[in-house]
């Protein structure tokens, strides 16, 4: 499995106070530590994997994964972003 990053580059920069001119490596960075060590600490790791699984698939978007998607747009981006 290709890396997978919850939040975009994009949202964050517009959620928060990061410049444009920001490296973009090292916000793929600091996503990747807030997911890994922070994320997945919280939600538990099958839960975290389970989530990754389901966006690197595109399965999140399914009617079946309404709920994953409801915790990944309301609660995990957020968190992630405040990471």
């Amino acid at each position: 499995m290709a890396r997978v990053f919850l939040v975009s580059e994009t949202t964050l920069k517009k959620q928060t106070a990061i410049n444009d001119n920001v490296d973009s490596g090292q916000l793929r960075n600091a996503i990747s530590v807030a997911q890994d060590i922070n994320l997945q600490e919280t939600l538990s790791t099958s839960l975290y994997n389970k989530i990754l699984d389901l966006v690197d698939t595109g399965a999140i978007t399914g009617t079946t994964n309404s709920n994953y998607k409801t915790l990944l747009d309301d609660y995990i981006v957020p968190t992630v972003i405040h990471y």
